[in-house]
């Protein structure tokens, strides 16, 4: 495209003419194709101005708010035209809801709410089984606990391995605190959790940890259990595991003791069974 030289003095002496003259291409007489464009140009517009239609070199004509809704609508759909998904059942079904008279704009309702009822919902988390709650262990075994000593450094050689070292460290340093006497400091409040009553294997931790469920609520405590119900949760478990252990022993004795009892009778009864076959001879 050939745009028009500007008729001032720059151009001018750029062209080799003088200031105010213009070049001879544009001086030239039109063609007959340009005279009839003109002419269906000043017709057309004579028209319009007849019809009360403005001049497509006119200003742009301002949108309403619903045209402009409508056509961004009509955008978004052919955007999305690409991204939906075809689906053998809606054909099927637009095509009996043809036949059946129902409307497009009925249809489309009806087939966005099919979707949106059979939107697949996230599955719900699963609750945690609850482990089962071991029962206490009774007063008497208990007090066959009395007797431990060294205990502490025994709990900690147990719980190696099963616990991680920051965990360990952590149990520890309360249970050191509890067996000295010293207590546990709450974390609001200035009070202390068992200061001055030293604690030993024969107490009832599972009840000492319930009221310590209730002297430091879960919301007051920023280790998440850490500072005071975890550590009572290991010496009910160490305590338990000694239990146990104590009560092996025990049995085992027994079973020991039974076969020694066994072993001392066995040569009575044989001599006494010689003795029988001795008067049957005479």
């Amino acid at each position: 495209r050939v745009r028009p030289l500007r008729a001032h003095a720059a151009t001018a002496s750029y062209v080799g003419l003088r200031p105010g003259t213009k070049p001879s291409f544009m001086t030239a007489p039109l063609s007959e194709y340009e005279v009839q464009r003109l002419r269906n140009i000043e017709h057309n517009e004579k028209r319009l101005a007849e019809l009360q239609i403005m001049s497509v070199a006119g200003t742009k004509r301002t949108l309403s708010a619903e045209e402009k809704y409508a056509r961004a609508c009509n955008r978004q759909q052919r955007l999305n035209v690409g991204k939906q998904r075809t689906s053998l059942r809606l054909a099927m079904n637009a095509q009996k809801c043809k036949d059946d008279g129902e409307s497009d704009d009925s249809f489309r309702r009806r087939s966005e709410l099919a979707v949106t009822e059979h939107t697949p919902m996230p599955r719900p988390k699963r609750p945690r089984k609850s482990k089962p709650e071991e029962q206490p262990l009774t007063q008497e075994q208990r007090e066959s606990l009395s007797h431990a000593a060294g205990w502490i450094e025994d709990m900690q050689k147990w719980f190696q391995g099963k616990l991680s070292d920051a965990n360990l460290r952590s149990v520890m340093r309360v249970v050191r605190a509890l067996a000295s006497g010293a207590g546990v400091p709450h974390t609001k409040r200035s009070d202390w959790f068992l200061k001055g009553q030293p604690i030993a294997l024969t107490d009832d931790f599972q009840e000492l940890r319930r009221q310590a469920g209730i002297w430091l609520t879960p919301e007051d405590d920023p280790g998440h259990g850490w500072r005071l119900d975890h550590p009572l949760g290991k010496l009910a478990l160490y305590q338990r595991h000694l239990a146990e252990e104590k009560a092996s022993m025990v049995a085992a004795e027994k079973v020991q003791t039974a076969e020694t009892s066994d072993l001392q009778t066995l040569p009575t009864s044989l001599t006494t069974a010689s003795s029988l076959s001795e008067t049957d001879a005479i």
